[in-house]
């Protein structure tokens, strides 16, 4: 396999992953269908499960409603990741 090619494979599967993942936190919200002004109490949500901040921007920029041309942090992966594990 060329390596353009695995690359762009390994890029799906990250965006396969992240569209997953934020998902799960919506799920763990009871959120439906995101608007920005969501992205303050699910902030203040992340914070009470997990005693770790995401901002509103960052949020914002994770569901798309700012424009970014980075990508997401691990440190805000690991955020979402642990507050929308069961049981926590």
């Amino acid at each position: 396999m060329g390596c353009l090619l695995k690359k762009r494979i390994d890029i799906w599967i990250i965006i396969e992953m992240t569209l997953e993942l934020k998902m799960e936190v919506l799920k763990t919200t009871g959120i439906i269908h995101i608007e920005p002004l969501h992205c303050k109490i699910l902030s203040e949500l992340i914070y009470e499960k997990t005693n770790k901040r995401i901002s509103i921007t960052t949020l914002k920029r994770v569901y798309g409603f700012a424009v970014t041309e980075c990508n997401i942090s691990r440190y805000t992966m690991d955020a979402l990741r642990e507050f929308s594990r069961p049981g926590l």
